[in-house]
């Protein structure tokens, strides 16, 4: 029989439980949204109307932004708000550097980072990207734009070979992956052939050889620096032609 101590704590952790889904649900939702393009690179951000349209108060709009803007993904003015981020030229090459670090160091600190990832794309598996919910490694999408494809599968990929890598380093990955979203979408525009380099690494991968698979990495992300220029203005005009829809 519970004494009247355990029912309010009962009652306590129910309240305590019931209200970080909540939280969750609205950070997970703008998130998307932010991944999806349907805010514009620079564009403010209302947390009221936010709030309106997830059908949330503005307690767990405003937690929600600042763990994005903890992220990087939305930029904290003080005293005007919160605003998707948009990378300088300088930033934005930094960023790819970063991500090319990050895949390196998987494969040169662990070995068995290569089968993990040759397992998931020849056995065309379903591989969890963070950033994007499910998608079919080698090809399609599922649940999201056809223009997403190619930045799901680069983070897929990306991710998979860093699976059995450190925590903090997989992290770090979804994080820039996450960053990079807009410009890779500006990749897809701007090289055209996107899809074949990707088709070379994703055979590397099934190949197993992780010194042909580095090199690969090093000339698919030494592309995209030399090209940060381009990339960031292509991106800039896709947001201000309504995401170059």
């Amino acid at each position: 029989m519970r004494t009247i101590g355990s029912a309010r704590l009962h009652r306590h952790s129910r309240w305590m439980a019931a209200d970080p889904p909540v939280s969750d649900r609205v950070y997970h939702e703008i998130r998307r949204r932010l991944l999806a393009g349907d805010y514009r690179l620079h564009a403010r951000l209302d947390v009221g109307a936010l709030a309106d349209g997830l059908g949330a108060s503005s307690t767990p709009v405003r937690e929600a932004l600042v763990r994005l803007a903890a992220e990087r993904l939305i930029t904290a003015r003080p005293s005007r708000g919160f605003f998707v981020s948009l990378w300088s030229e300088s930033e934005l090459r930094a960023l790819y550097e970063w991500r090319a670090w990050l895949a390196a160091g998987a494969l040169a600190t662990h070995a068995d980072a290569v089968p993990v990832a040759k397992d998931a794309i020849a056995n065309d598996a379903v591989v969890d990207v963070p950033a994007a919910g499910a998608l079919v490694a080698g090809g399609a999408a599922t649940g999201v734009e056809a223009n997403s494809g190619y930045p799901l599968r680069v983070a897929a990929i990306l991710q998979s070979v860093e699976g059995r890598a450190n925590p903090e380093l997989r992290r770090a990955g979804v994080n820039a992956d996450d960053r990079l979203h807009a410009a890779r979408r500006a990749e897809a525009e701007l090289f055209g052939d996107v899809d074949r380099e990707l088709d070379d690494l994703a055979a590397r991968l099934r190949q197993g050889a992780a010194s042909s698979l580095r090199a690969a990495l090093r000339r698919y992300h030494g592309r995209r620096v030399k090209a940060a220029k381009l990339l960031r203005e292509r991106a800039v005009l896709r947001a201000l032609g309504g995401n170059g829809d």
